[in-house]
C-alpha cells in the first residue's frame, strides 16, 4: 500500500547507494533502475518530486537525475533491477522513479559540484540513503548535464599521469575469464592513449566498433596460434604461387613482419616531420597543429553543421585524434587525424561539381562509421585555414639549415615514438599453443624494450629468407592471451616468459550479478554457484583450473544453464579430473553423478586377488546436465 501526503509544492531529494550493495552505473547502463529504497522522509517524499541519484564509493558522483513517479510504498522490484542487488535492500519501502538524465558513463563528480556555492551544504557521501536537496542544486546539475562537456574535464585529464603500457604483455588465466575480451580493451588503451578505467565507462558495443575500425585501418592485427603455426607464417617464408598456370615460389611476409613494417613506416614519417625543412606550401600537419591550438582556445565553442546541428569537442588525444559527441547524445565518437588528412586532400583535388555530395565523397575516401562528424570538423578546419594562410609565414629562410636524420638523438627518437607516433598492436590469441621457440626464432631477442629500434641497445638481424636487415620498432605492442588450464602451458619457453609482462585474469563471479540480466534464475543464484565451484576446484587442484564467469553472462533460462554445463563446464571438469572422474562429485555434488558397482560374476570361475579389489571398486559417470533440475543446481552451493 502506498502512503499519501498532502504537500503540493515540489521537493528535491538526494538518493544515494553504495556500489558494493547496488552498482548504480551498471544498472543505469541497462535501463534497470525503476525503484529506489526509502529509509527516511517517508511522509515527505511524494510523486512529482525531483531526485539526484548518487553512487558512493571510489567512483562517487551523480549518475542520473530522476522524477518520483509514485508515493512511498512497497513497490515490487522487477527482475532486471533485482539482479543487480549484491545485498537485498534492508527496507521494503520504496518509490518508483522515472530517469530523466542518464549519466551512467559521464558521472558528475563532487570536485565539479564544489565549485558552486549551491553545494556548500550537500549531503552526498554521508551515511544514509535519503537526504533533502535544494532546487539550486538540482538546477545546477541539470545545467551540467546539458552542457557540451558534462564533466568539464581538462583536455587529456585521463592521460596526464597514465603509465606507459608494457610493450609485451600476456593476459593469463583459466578458461572463460574474458582474456580475449580484455585484449580488446588493452589494444584500445594503447592506441588511444587512454586508461582502462576510462574505457570501461563506455558501452562495450561502442568500443567494439572502434576496435573493428582499427582492424580495418591496419593499426590492430589479430592472429591465433596453433600447433601447426610456424616461423614462415609469423615472420617470413617461401610460399608457392601460381603465375599463368605455372607454379613458382616467392618470399612472403608473415603477420609479425607485416605489422612491424607498417609501424616502422609510421615512425619514420613522424621522424621526418620532426626535421625542420623549408616549406613552399601549407602542409596538412602544420595546419592541423595550429588548428588544434585553436580548438583549445576560448575562441572555439563547438562544430556547427549546415542545418544548425552541433558537434561538441570532448577531448583532444595526444595522437591528434578528436573525441567528439553529437548534440543530445552521450556516446562519444572519434575523428581520426589520419582519416581527416585523407579527406582534406581529397576535397582539395575535387571541383565544385564533384563535391555536391560531400558525405558520399567522405564514404568513398575513408572507412568511417559516422562521416557526418568528419564533414563538420573539415568545415571548421577549412574556415580556420583562411585565417591561418593570412598569418602564416610561408617565405623560405635562406639562412636556415636542414637537419639530417642522423641528428635525431636517441632521446628525441624515443620521445617521438612515445608521444606522437601512431601505435600498432598485434594480438596473439592462445600464444602458448604454438611451438614458441620455433615460431619466434630470432625475434625472442628483438622484442625486448631495450633491443628495439632507437633504443640504446638496438639489435638488428639478417632474416634467413629475404636476407634483409630487420629490427622491431618501439611503437609495436604485442598482447598475448594464455589459458592457464591448458597443459601446453608447461612447454612455454622460459626465454619468452622473461620478455613478457604477465597479467592474471581470474574469475570474478560478481560480474555475473552486474552484467547478467537474470543473475537469480529459477531460484538458482548463479554467482554463489560459481563461487562455490571455484572454491572446491581450488582445494582439489589450484586456482589456475577454475571456471570463468564469462560462461554465465548470457544465461536466461534453466535450459540455457543446462546447455552451458553440458557443453562447457562438465567437459572442462572431465579434462581437469581425467584420472579421477569421481572427484567431479566433490565439485558438483551427487546430483550430477551416477555411481556403479562392478559385478565380479562377469569373470570365469577362477579365484584371484584382483576379483576382490574389482568388486570393491566403484565406477563413476557424470550425469547429463539436462537430467539435472533446478534443485540439483541449487544443491551445488546449498548442502
Amino acid at each position: 500500500m502506498a502512503k499519501t501526503n498532502k504537500r503540493t509544492s515540489m521537493a528535491y531529494w538526494l538518493f544515494q547507494i553504495g556500489a558494493q550493495q547496488f552498482p548504480l552505473a551498471e544498472a543505469l547502463r541497462l535501463d534497470a533502475v525503476h525503484t529506489f529504497p526509502v529509509k527516511a522522509h517517508r511522509d515527505k517524499i511524494k510523486k512529482g518530486d525531483k531526485v539526484i541519484l548518487w553512487q558512493t564509493g571510489k567512483r562517487a558522483g551523480v549518475y542520473a537525475l530522476a522524477e518520483v513517479e509514485s508515493e512511498v510504498g512497497t513497490w515490487k522490484l522487477d527482475a532486471a533491477q533485482k539482479g543487480f542487488y549484491q545485498q537485498p535492500p534492508n527496507t521494503k519501502e520504496n518509490v518508483r522513479l522515472k530517469i530523466e538524465y542518464n549519466l551512467w558513463n559521464r558521472p558528475i563528480t563532487k570536485n565539479i559540484l564544489t565549485e558552486s556555492k549551491a553545494f556548500d551544504k550537500f549531503n552526498a557521501g554521508l551515511p544514509g540513503t535519503n537526504y533533502k536537496a535544494t532546487a539550486k542544486q538540482y538546477q545546477r546539475i541539470t545545467q551540467l548535464a546539458q552542457q557540451e562537456d558534462t564533466a568539464e574535464e581538462p583536455i587529456e585529464s585521463y592521460t596526464e599521469n597514465l603509465p606507459e603500457p608494457p610493450l609485451n604483455l600476456i593476459l593469463s588465466g583459466p578458461p572463460g575469464t574474458g582474456k580475449t575480451y580484455q585484449s580488446v580493451n588493452h589494444a584500445l588503451s594503447i592506441i588511444e592513449r587512454r586508461s582502462l578505467e576510462e574505457l570501461e565507462l563506455e558501452d562495450r558495443a561502442v568500443r567494439h566498433i572502434r576496435y573493428k575500425e582499427y582492424l580495418d585501418e591496419g593499426l590492430i592485427f589479430f592472429v591465433t596460434f596453433h600447433q601447426s603455426f610456424t616461423y614462415e607464417d609469423f615472420v617470413e617464408g617461401i610460399k608457392p604461387v601460381s603465375h599463368n598456370g605455372q607454379i613458382g615460389y616467392e618470399i612472403q611476409n608473415g603477420i609479425f613482419k607485416q605489422v612491424a613494417l607498417a609501424a616502422s613506416r609510421e615512425l619514420v614519417d613522424d621522424i621526418m616531420d620532426a626535421i625542420p625543412a623549408p616549406h613552399e606550401l601549407v602542409e596538412f600537419k602544420a595546419l592541423y597543429k595550429s588548428f588544434l591550438q585553436y580548438l583549445k582556445s576560448d575562441g572555439f565553442e563547438n562544430f556547427i553543421g549546415p542545418n544548425g546541428g552541433k558537434l561538441f569537442l570532448h577531448r583532444i588525444e595526444r595522437s591528434g585524434n578528436l573525441k567528439v559527441r553529437k548534440e543530445k547524445f552521450f556516446g562519444l565518437g572519434m575523428v581520426s587525424r589520419k582519416k581527416l588528412e585523407k579527406v582534406y586532400y581529397e576535397f582539395q583535388a575535387l571541383d565544385a561539381e564533384e563535391l555536391q555530395d560531400p558525405i558520399a565523397v567522405i564514404k568513398a575516401t575513408i572507412n568511417a562509421s559516422d562521416p557526418e562528424n568528419y564533414l563538420l570538423v573539415l568545415a571548421e578546419l577549412k574556415q580556420f585555414e583562411q585565417s591561418y594562410l593570412e598569418t602564416a609565414d610561408l617565405v623560405d629562410d635562406p639562412h636556415s639549415e636542414e637537419t639530417d636524420l642522423s641528428e635525431i638523438s636517441v632521446q628525441q627518437f624515443s620521445e617521438i615514438a612515445r608521444q606522437t607516433t601512431e601505435r600498432f598492436v598485434l594480438i596473439i590469441d592462445e600464444i602458448n599453443r604454438a611451438n614458441i621457440p620455433a615460431v619466434f626464432g630470432e625475434l625472442i631477442s628483438l622484442i625486448e624494450p631495450d633491443k628495439r629500434e632507437g633504443a640504446p641497445e638496438t639489435l638488428r638481424v639478417i632474416l634467413p629468407y629475404s636476407k634483409t636487415e630487420f629490427s622491431v620498432p618501439p611503437n609495436l605492442y604485442i598482447i598475448g592471451t594464455m589459458n592457464t588450464a591448458d597443459r601446453s602451458i608447461e612447454n612455454l619457453d622460459f626465454a619468452l616468459r622473461r620478455r613478457f609482462a604477465f597479467q592474471s585474469v581470474q574469475p570474478d563471479p560478481s560480474i555475473i550479478s552486474r552484467l547478467n540480466q537474470q543473475p537469480l534464475m529459477d531460484g538458482i543464484h548463479l554467482e554463489r554457484m560459481l563461487r562455490t565451484i571455484n572454491q572446491r576446484i581450488g582445494l582439489l587442484l589450484d586456482e589456475e583450473h577454475c571456471i570463468g564467469h564469462a560462461y554465465f553472462l548470457t544465461i536466461r533460462t534453466l535450459h540455457d544453464l543446462q546447455t552451458v554445463f553440458d557443453r562447457f563446464i562438465i567437459p572442462l571438469l572431465k579434462e581437469y579430473f581425467f584420472a579421477a572422474i569421481g572427484e567431479i562429485g566433490l565439485v558438483l555434488g551427487k546430483g550430477f553423478m551416477i555411481i556403479k558397482k562392478n559385478d565380479p560374476d562377469i569373470f570365469p570361475d577362477f579365484q584371484h586377488d584382483t576379483i576382490m579389489s574389482i568388486s570393491d571398486r566403484r565406477q563413476y559417470e557424470v550425469r547429463s546436465a539436462y537430467a539435472v533440475d533446478a534443485n540439483g543446481f541449487i544443491r551445488i552451493y546449498e548442502s
